[in-house]
């Protein structure tokens, strides 16, 4: 269990065979009653009152080695998790309610694992931005847009973190880092619009952490 959620899930949870932490944070749903998070690599759910259940791929037509990075859409009606199989990182999308799944971007990890990957809804629910480690040459980490529908995918760049959308879901921004930089200044946020995808740097080096609309 990571920070921030003390308590909230047992510290062991027994499952014939598979004792492995968590790979990556929990994510509490919108409405604040559930907790997806990985054990033992697979995924489960944490209901506030009703404790802790597995969500087997079988139910969602799906079959992987490991899951991890759970995030919830806005709605709460899905869930978006990294998943890996022979040496694979794909997207998986799983509707909770029809028990559907789709399998987006699915590319080969070139070495290593995976181990600060991220993903982020627009509050519409059209999009994820995804960050990839490993998926390119040249490129320590890969941002990726892509529409949930899998109609259309599009590459932001390289050396890219901690994208934050607007509260329209009209533009995106993220930090990204110049080749070879050696110093968190460096790094420059940029901004893309929805449809035209081609990044525009601000000015200053920093991380947006959040996107507050304008005042009233």
């Amino acid at each position: 269990v990571r920070q921030g959620f003390p308590n909230l899930i047992p510290e062991s949870i027994e499952i014939p065979g598979k004792t492995s932490p968590s790979l990556s944070p929990p994510a509490l749903s919108p409405n604040g009653q559930t907790i997806a998070f990985d054990k033992s690599i697979e995924p489960w759910l944490y209901e506030l009152n009703g404790g802790a259940q597995p969500m087997p791929w079988a139910d969602y037509g799906l079959t992987f080695e490991k899951t991890a990075f759970p995030t919830w859409s806005p709605d709460g009606n899905r869930l978006a998790w990294k998943v890996y199989d022979n040496g694979q990182s794909s997207v998986a999308i799983m509707d909770l309610a029809r028990q559907t799944s789709l399998v987006l971007h699915t590319y080969t990890l070139l070495a290593g694992a995976e181990i600060f990957a991220e993903l982020a809804w627009s509050p519409d629910g059209q999009w994820l931005a995804v960050v990839n480690q490993i998926e390119l040459p040249d490129e320590e980490s890969s941002l990726w847009v892509l529409r949930i529908d899998g109609s259309e995918e599009h590459h932001l760049g390289g050396r890219a973190s901690a994208p934050v959308w607007s509260p329209d879901s009209q533009a995106l921004v993220f930090t990204q880092a110049p080749a070879g930089a050696g110093a968190f200044d460096a790094a420059r946020v940029r901004r893309a619009q929805v449809g035209q995808w081609q990044p525009q740097a601000l000015p200053g080096g920093a991380q947006v952490v959040q996107w507050f609309p304008p005042a009233p």
